[in-house]
């Protein structure tokens, strides 16, 4: 089976966004941005709220802004993940953006694996090198095992005969694919 694939930014920015979804950084930058940073902002919102309190309502009041600041800590470190993770996305959202990416892809599919081709050359991969597929938008995202790169098929304007065989394919790897129903 033979697939033509054009690939823009927008798909670059996907397979990024799902490589780096399982990313956490070592233990010590964890630390840091988890707790140190967080508590950085809770000391800033604390001395804002305290300034505020003493400017405009003339209240010269510390046990307020404490604890104000020290909530909004709590909040910060309960939400980290989510923050963390948001704040990834748009890291790669704002790097992906600045250079217009396309690039044009031959695939050649068979029992074995595949065949890529574009300007750079021709590049071989076997079923059994992917641990992972996503299926997002009408496209397939393969990430590469103990590896930090990935592969795109794009399925969109393919018919649903060669969607189905293209599935075949896929199932060569062993591994079920996660199904997202949105484009990002």
């Amino acid at each position: 089976m033979k697939i033509s694939n054009k690939l823009n930014t927008t798909d670059f920015v996907e397979l990024q966004k799902i490589m780096m979804e399982n990313y956490a950084p070592g233990k010590v930058m964890t630390f840091l941005l988890k707790y140190l940073v967080n508590f950085l902002y809770g000391l800033v919102v604390m001395l804002g709220l305290y300034f505020i309190l003493q400017k405009f309502a003339n209240m010269d009041n510390l046990v307020i802004p404490a604890v104000v600041g020290l909530l909004a800590f709590v909040l910060l470190v309960y939400f980290y993940p989510k923050i963390y993770n948001g704040r990834l996305n748009r890291a790669i959202e704002k790097f992906y953006t600045k250079s217009e990416l396309n690039i044009e892809r031959d695939l050649d599919l068979n029992d074995e694996g595949f065949t890529s081709t574009d300007k750079n050359g021709e590049k071989q991969f076997s079923w059994s090198s992917f641990d992972r597929i996503v299926r997002s938008a009408g496209n397939y995202f393969l990430r590469l095992k103990g590896n930090s790169e990935g592969f795109i098929i794009k399925a969109d304007h393919l018919s649903s005969q060669e969607v189905a065989q293209l599935e075949t394919y896929l199932n060569k790897t062993g591994v079920v694919p996660e199904d997202r129903n949105h484009a990002k």
